[in-house]
């Protein structure tokens, strides 16, 4: 039977005691929860108390791979189980990592200012906020340190003849998948380099990038040999298992993340949008990726540097199109619109070597856009990094919210909990776990009849405990429990 698998950190009960695990919920020894259903009997078992819904697929697996990252987290529960704070500070320290990498690539590629602009720019990028705040997204910080420390030993193997990276770029390879399927993305930038910045012949060119390639294809074949991968979540594509699906979702999802990337809204809220607004939201961003493209073209034709960035970030952005748009997605994709974004502010400050190029419309475009590129990535984007970093909380109050609205005393046990509609069915099946992870009484089952951003009805005459005078105790777009 396929496995699932989610994991989350495994907080302490009150009285500093370990919570046991409910039945198809596996604790390890270092304290992630991990959800597995082995067998029909197991799934079964999910299903009566609630923590799958009813309409979940039969052959629903959503297992990931990740045991570099998941690494980090052991070492989390083993040296500071009670300390989230410590938590976080850890995930800091990966993204201090992550900028050390990056600002090596910078200086290697660009002039030492326009390096120090593409690393405060990636470093103030509020897309970062979320990913470096949410304890659970760690994976894609250590895929892309040891992504982008394999980049650099490829580039100084191709470029300053350092034998050694020939083998070491592949190595770190391997460590950056291992770490979590966002390192997909670090193949876009290979081939990006391959095309543009390796001074070899093509045929040498796809050579060097060969070892890579073929750690990927070892990969991905041990990935499903192992049992890994998603299937009927809702929330992840299999592009191979699901090509048509990824290539329909994928032409809708690059355009919102490259407009996130670049510009705005966030690309988190894309999943909330009406039919209208989601339409108005591609179209601003394909116009976005047109009118890039006009205006980088003169810079990035004479230089290669800016053509590496452009179709590296593009090509990393599509892995993360596998899944629903988030900000925290962006990391590897950011890395190369800050090279792009501190290239063109550059030439705001050179005007004479770009004097003859174009028309005076294309010279009051980039003006106008280098500077709105100012103000959203770095005065806007300074502060909203802090603010983001936080964004789980909202996820936490939400947690709370329908915590708070079932019953937490005895009288609850051997209960059943029915949610008529919900948001998330998320936000129901985290009430055991929230419960269990603190010792207090929980519902026998949970019901969850539907879920969405549509009013359900209450049925009339239907009294419950979750009722309060009448009205939902929780009430919202989208969301009434009875």
């Amino acid at each position: 039977m396929d496995r699932v698998s989610v994991r989350r950190s495994h907080p302490a009960r009150a009285d500093g005691r370990r919570a046991r695990p409910r039945r198809g919920l596996r604790g390890g020894a270092a304290g992630p929860l991990h959800l597995r259903a082995r067998d029909p009997a197991e799934r079964q078992a999910l299903l009566d108390d609630g923590t799958f819904s009813w309409w979940v697929a039969e052959d629903f697996k959503l297992n990931f791979w990740r045991p570099v990252s998941s690494a980090t987290h052991l070492i989390d529960e083993a040296l500071w189980p009670e300390a989230p704070a410590l938590h976080h500070l850890h995930s800091v320290a990966w993204f201090l990592l992550l900028l050390l990498s990056a600002a090596r690539l910078y200086r290697r590629l660009h002039v030492h200012w326009v390096a120090s602009l593409a690393l405060l720019l990636f470093a103030l990028d509020d897309a970062h906020g979320p990913a470096v705040g949410f304890i659970a997204n760690r994976n894609a910080l250590v895929a892309a340190v040891f992504g982008l420390a394999a980049l650099l030993a490829h580039d100084r193997w191709r470029r300053d003849g350092w034998r050694p990276g020939a083998w070491v770029g592949p190595v770190l390879m391997a460590g950056a998948l291992l770490a979590g399927e966002a390192a997909l993305g670090v193949f876009g930038y290979l081939v990006a380099y391959a095309w543009f910045l390796d001074p070899a012949p093509w045929r040498r060119q796809l050579a060097a990038i060969a070892p890579h390639l073929l750690i990927g294809l070892s990969w991905a074949v041990a990935y499903k040999a192992l049992g890994h991968g998603t299937v009927g979540s809702g929330i992840y594509l299999d592009p191979s298992g699901e090509p048509g699906a990824y290539l329909v979702e994928g032409a809708q999802r690059v355009p919102v993340l490259m407009l996130a990337q670049f510009a705005l809204p966030w690309s988190d809220f894309w999943l909330l949008y009406p039919p209208d607004i989601a339409r108005s939201v591609f179209i601003t961003g394909v116009a976005v990726l047109l009118n890039g493209t006009w205006l980088m073209w003169p810079l990035a034709r004479p230089n290669p540097v800016i053509r590496f960035w452009a179709v590296g970030a593009l090509l990393a952005c599509l892995p993360i199109a596998a899944t629903f748009p988030s900000d925290r997605l962006l990391v590897l994709v950011g890395l190369g619109a800050m090279g792009q974004v501190a290239a063109l502010i550059a030439t705001q400050l050179d005007t004479a070597a770009f004097a003859g190029v174009r028309g005076k419309l294309w010279h009051s475009s980039l003006r106008s856009n280098a500077f709105m590129l100012v103000l959203i990535h770095l005065l806007i984007a300074a502060v909203l990094l802090p603010v983001r970093s936080m964004s789980m909380q909202t996820v936490g109050d939400g947690l709370a919210m329908f915590d708070r609205a079932v019953p937490a005393d005895a009288s609850v046990a051997g209960k059943t909990v029915v949610c008529v509609n919900a948001p998330s069915d998320g936000l129901v099946s985290y009430l055991h776990l929230l419960r269990a992870s603190r010792g207090a009484p929980r519902p026998e089952r949970l019901r969850l009849l539907s879920t969405g951003v549509v009013e359900a009805p209450r049925p009339r005459g239907l009294r419950h405990p979750l009722t309060h005078r009448g009205e939902p105790r929780l009430a919202g777009a989208g969301s009434q429990f009875i």
